[in-house]
């Protein structure tokens, strides 16, 4: 579990870190204010945001609850129809 965390961890970490190192480059060209490096640190902001949450994303699937609780219906006792609906084989009470 503790690996499986960790493998998850980590482009989140480094989406942190790309943002943090933007956030630093950002700061210095705007200080300096050069427009073609303004323009780059522009594109690395919108690249490092963009993966910032894109990291957000996928560490919510890690720790999203899973469908735990299974179907009350088994698969035999379903009926589809040609559009591929399914509902509750309506089975008659005995006699």
């Amino acid at each position: 579990m503790f690996l499986l965390f960790t493998f998850m961890a980590l482009p989140f970490t480094f989406a942190v870190l790309l943002f943090t190192l933007t956030l630093v480059l950002f700061a210095f060209e705007v200080f300096f204010l050069t427009s073609e490096s303004l323009i780059f640190a522009f594109e690395l902001f919108f690249l490092a945001s963009k993966s910032l949450l894109l990291a957000f994303y996928e560490l919510s699937f890690a720790f999203a609850e899973p469908d735990s609780a299974p179907s009350s219906i088994p698969v035999d006792e379903l009926q589809c129809n040609e559009t591929h609906t399914c509902s509750p084989r309506k089975i008659a009470p005995p006699a």
